[in-house]
Formats: structure tokens, C-alpha cells, sequence
């Protein structure tokens, strides 16, 4: 088990002081920072990208399932997804507004963020508070956490048999 789960917190623990609240938040953004790919990472997936490409959807898939996602669940939820390359905080921003105005609740994520990294997350046009970003952090980490094993050992047995036929 990775030394990184033993400081994990349970999703069930309600923190209770400002304080408290800020020494997790930080410890979540520190684990967080520690998942981030590096350049030589970033230049060996920009090469293979058109080949691991049909992969993306069903690792997506997997990884939401680890946590508890279905496929159902994500098909509920009405989405907007902006792509491109100029212009798409913005465009999510008044799409963002103009929905909340007209009462829909809504949800927001984008990336980067420019101050904290619970900006990126929003409901109502309020970035998640540090209690909930920490409660909902470990709870997705722990849970990937576990499964990462398992998903390994399941992914190497059908690898392994797929070389014997």
C-alpha cells in the first residue's frame, strides 16, 4: 500500500476548526500535486496519442467505475462541453451564468485555476468549499487507490492469457 493512503482521510470524518479544514485542504493539494504528469510524460503521450486514442473512452470509463460511476449516471446529467483552443472559460462562464440566472442549478469545471485548485470545481457559480473539495478528494483517491491493484493484476492475468492463445 502506498505510503500516501496511510494520511488519507475518511470521507466520513467531518472535520470540525478552520484549521483542521486548511492543514487537510493543503495535504490534499500537496497528494494532488503530487499525481501531476512531468514534461518527458507529457512529450511521450503528445507522440502516442493517435495510437492510444480509441483507448480513452473505455479508460475513462474504468476509471469512473472505480469510483462508483456509472455510465447511467453520467448520461442524467445535461452537459455542456465547450473544446478548442481560445476562448473556452469564457464561453463556459456566460453559458455557466446565464443558465444559473435563468434557475438552473448548475455545475462548472474548468482548468487551470488561477489561485486555488477548488476554483476548477463549481456549483451555482461558487467554487466547492475547502471542506467539501477535501471530503471529495480523498474520497476519489482512496477508492482509485484501492482498485489500482486490482485493476493492474486483472489487466496483467488477461495480457498474459491473450500471449498464450
Amino acid at each position: 500500500m502506498s505510503p500516501l493512503v496511510k494520511t488519507c482521510v475518511p470521507f466520513a470524518t467531518k472535520l470540525t476548526t478552520k484549521i483542521d479544514v486548511n492543514k487537510k485542504y493543503e495535504e490534499c493539494v500537496k497528494t494532488l500535486n503530487t499525481l501531476q504528469s512531468n514534461a518527458q510524460t507529457l512529450e511521450k503521450t503528445r507522440l502516442t496519442r493517435d495510437k492510444l486514442a480509441p483507448l480513452h473512452v473505455p479508460n475513462m470509463v474504468k476509471w469512473a467505475s472505480r469510483v462508483g460511476i456509472t455510465l447511467d449516471d453520467i448520461d442524467r446529467l445535461k452537459v455542456i462541453h465547450v473544446s478548442g483552443t481560445k476562448g473556452k472559460g469564457s464561453t463556459c462562464a456566460y453559458c455557466e451564468s446565464i443558465l444559473r440566472h435563468q434557475g438552473f442549478k448548475t455545475g462548472f469545471f474548468s482548468s487551470p485555476h488561477l489561485v486555488e485548485v477548488r476554483e476548477r470545481f463549481q456549483v451555482n457559480g461558487q467554487p466547492l468549499s475547502r471542506e467539501k473539495f477535501v471530503d471529495y478528494f480523498w474520497d476519489v483517491y482512496n477508492k482509485l487507490e484501492a482498485t489500482k491493484i486490482f485493476c493492474f493484476m486483472t489487466s496483467e492475468f488477461y495480457r498474459n492469457l491473450c500471449e498464450i492463445q
